[in-house]
């Protein structure tokens, strides 16, 4: 199923499945530039430039910046910065960062000038606590206090009083905890004051967001409607109008063009034309739109918005479920097909919320579809976390998470939600009570018949200490044997694109990569490997059109193997939307000579993500089998099975809380475990006896017939890998 096929996916197809991963929500207001009397900069060499903007309507700074680090004799980073003379102090609120690194930095600083080797004063949120940073003379090592425990989001304020610098973080804002002791500093009377970011990794950016930031000040939201032309994905050039006896569409402007929204409840919206001040209905047919001053009570006038992708949306009518369509191009539209238009179909039923005044517009989230505004999907999180849920259409909501207990821990329900008439709520996930590293909660919205399940991925900063780490004993699947390799993935491993100079190459050897995003190279700001906390994580990122391999075997042979009798296993959890697709699995070695050549595959999880009409469908399963691929002659037994999780152990999917896969060959079978459960065996085949095996740990997406639609997950999905080992005898 992996050695080949994969490579002659139709580019058709491949271009139209990754046009519908771009975020489901728009409408988000644009950067202004910096506050007056703020400038950026790169300071020394940060391999990838950074960028600094701020949202006047809301008072955010998004600082983004790479570079090598801030430590040592030499910073480099993204600065945001300010003047400040003599006394006086900075505050500001870390609301968001990327662990790009280990040591990825998001903070203040206080600093003499720009160059590299200043002297300076900052604190820092990173993913192993907060860290006041210092260097008390030009071109010197800088030094650090650390305070662990403590992580974003939280307020940091550097004060100045003389040359003596303190720092101080707050969890509320309000009251403040001093860290280390003060140090003294001799800096000029004229410094910079400002936001520093640094990924630690010259090739990647560490996207921040900060606020409350001191010296700034947020502009009222504009007042007023906002106003939207509507033209058809499918004819661009033309815009709706309100024409008097009917809505037609030309190309013209001016006020019967334009158009505002007023809510309907229930997710859905009345369409009001700026000129008349009628509304959109169809009491006469759905094949007479026309403009009325119907009652607002009236289905007819009630449209529900739906996210198809991008700024793309299908408009609906509550009356008779009829998409607003130019299917038959009569110079006007109407509301009489019922198929539901989705990325690839029926772009005449789509259209697009062009924005042309007034207020910031609004975002708009899929009918029927749970998705969740904050926090963001991959967040860092510690301590009480409130989730925000938005499902139009919906009514309840019921939240579920992985605790830690025991062997295998337990599902529990966090929360149970009643939505309100637009399909909003939010609850409490009290994160400390839940395992550390990489969690989901398991949201599930629903209407009477209707239903849908959102899987929140989620990084505990905090949390319990459970299952976690690479075990200092041998399991007894390896009972007889030595460990030959292992990786707990504690510091970031050495991958390249073929192996050569790394412990991994990022590439099936012999060819026949696969998925419709392609596997990248560690390497620029599509670099899908990052090291956080004890994990390797591993992204599919649809926006940048990456995904992520690696491979014990190096593209020339060499590297990591085993024969057998020998056992592989790992710990991971993987991601579940729709195309999502983790996989630990082995293969013979003699596979790096080509795909013609005969060799063994061994799938010790194969996970296909997405729940819903046309999704696998299979969160609480995953797939273990074997492929005897080339032979020339006929290959009894082996294995294609589905495992119940369910049923086994303690019953978690594998997307809700990691678990450890492995796979023993023996001379005269080969057999699978989750857990430490033999889920599955057959007899070992021949190449398997004689052959190395090596091991292959990928996040993909898409392929093999299944959607992938990564929209909800703003085109972002990760997979954790804890730890990795190999024993032979």
């Amino acid at each position: 199923m992996r050695l080949s096929g994969k490579k002659a996916m139709v580019k058709l197809l491949l271009i139209a499945l990754l046009l519908s991963v771009l975020p489901i929500a728009y409408g988000v207001a644009e950067a202004s530039p910096l506050p007056t009397g703020w400038s950026n900069a790169d300071i020394g060499t940060t391999g990838v430039a950074g960028s600094s903007d701020y949202n006047t309507t809301n008072g955010t700074f998004t600082v983004k910046g790479a570079g090598s680090d801030v430590w040592g004799k030499n910073d480099s980073f993204q600065f945001a910065s300010t003047a400040m003379s003599g006394d006086g102090s900075i505050v500001a609120k870390v609301a968001t960062m990327q662990y790009t690194q280990a040591w990825a930095k998001t903070g203040i600083m206080i600093r003499n000038n720009n160059t590299t080797g200043s002297v300076q004063f900052s604190l820092f949120s990173t993913m192993n606590g907060l860290l006041m940073v210092y260097r008390n003379a030009a071109g010197t090592d800088a030094q650090g206090v650390q305070v662990g425990g403590v992580f974003s989001p939280v307020w940091l304020k550097i004060t100045r009083a003389g040359n003596v610098f303190t720092g101080f973080y707050s969890t509320n804002g309000t009251s403040w905890t001093q860290i280390g002791t003060p140090q003294t500093i001799a800096m000029g009377t004229s410094t910079l004051k400002g936001l520093a970011v640094t990924s630690t990794d010259t090739t990647q950016l560490n996207t921040s967001t900060f606020t409350d930031v001191d010296g700034t000040t947020t502009t009222p939201p504009p007042t007023g409607t906002t106003y939207y032309k509507l033209p058809s994905r499918w004819l661009s050039t033309q815009y709706l109008y309100d024409g008097g006896t009917r809505v037609n569409y030309g190309t013209g402007s001016g006020d019967a063009y334009l158009w505002s929204l007023e809510d309907a409840s229930g997710g859905y919206y009345r369409i009001k034309n700026k000129s008349t001040g009628k509304y959109m209905e169809i009491s006469g047919g759905a094949a007479q739109v026309v403009c009325s001053d119907i009652a607002s009570t009236n289905t007819t006038s009630h449209w529900a918005i739906n996210v198809i992708s991008g700024s793309f949306v299908s408009i609906k009518n509550r009356s008779n479920n009829g998409y607003l369509n130019v299917e038959d191009q009569f110079g006007y539209p109407t509301a009489n097909r019922t198929t539901a238009p989705d990325n690839n179909n029926w772009w005449s039923e789509q259209w697009k919320l062009q924005y042309d005044s007034g207020p910031t517009p609004p975002a708009f989230y899929p009918q029927n579809l749970v998705s969740v505004s904050s926090p963001a999907y991959g967040a860092n999180v510690s301590g009480n976390t409130t989730v925000n849920i938005v499902a139009p259409g919906l009514t309840t909501a019921t939240a579920k998470s992985w605790l830690p207990g025991g062997t295998y821990g337990s599902d529990s329900t966090v929360a149970t939600v009643t939505l309100d008439a637009s399909g909003r709520g939010s609850f409490v996930f009290p994160a400390n009570s839940y395992p550390h590293g990489p969690i989901s909660v398991r949201i599930t919205g629903t209407n009477g018949s209707v239903s849908d399940t959102s899987y929140l991925q989620l990084y505990n900063m905090g949390g319990v200490t459970w299952n976690e780490g690479m075990p200092s004993t041998a399991p007894a699947q390896a009972s007889g044997m030595s460990l030959v390799f292992s990786d707990d993935f504690n510091a970031m491993p050495s991958i390249s694109s073929n192996g050569s100079g790394a412990t991994y190459a990022a590439h099936k050897p012999g060819g026949g990569d696969f998925g419709l995003i392609p596997f990248a190279d560690p390497t620029g700001t599509g670099n899908p490997f990052s090291q956080v906390g004890t994990y390797l994580r591993i992204r599919a990122d649809a926006n940048k059109n990456t995904a992520g391999l690696i491979s014990s075997l190096k593209l020339d042979g060499t590297g990591i193997t085993a024969q057998a009798p020998a056992y592989f296993e790992a710990r991971l959890i993987g991601p579940s939307a729709p195309g999502s697709w983790p996989a630990f699995w082995l293969m013979t070695k003699n596979t790096y000579q080509g795909l013609s050549v005969p060799a063994d595959e061994l799938d010790t999880i194969e996970a296909y993500g997405g729940g819903g009409a046309g999704n696998p469908n299979q969160d609480y399963g995953y797939w273990t089998s074997s492929h005897t691929w080339n032979y020339t002659s006929t290959v009894t037994g082996g294995i294609y099975q589905q495992q119940p999780m369910n049923t086994i152990g303690g019953g978690g999917g594998w997307a809700m809380t990691p678990h450890v896969y492995g796979t023993k060959i023996t001379l005269t079978d080969t057999i699978y475990y989750l857990d430490g459960i033999e889920v599955g065996r057959h007899p070992t085949t021949d190449l398997s006896k004689t052959q190395p095996m090596f091991f292959m740990l990928n996040l993909a997406a898409g392929g093999n017939g299944w959607p992938m639609d990564l929209s909800r997950y703003n085109g972002t999905i990760d997979m954790y890998v804890d730890y990795v080992r190999v024993y032979k005898q």
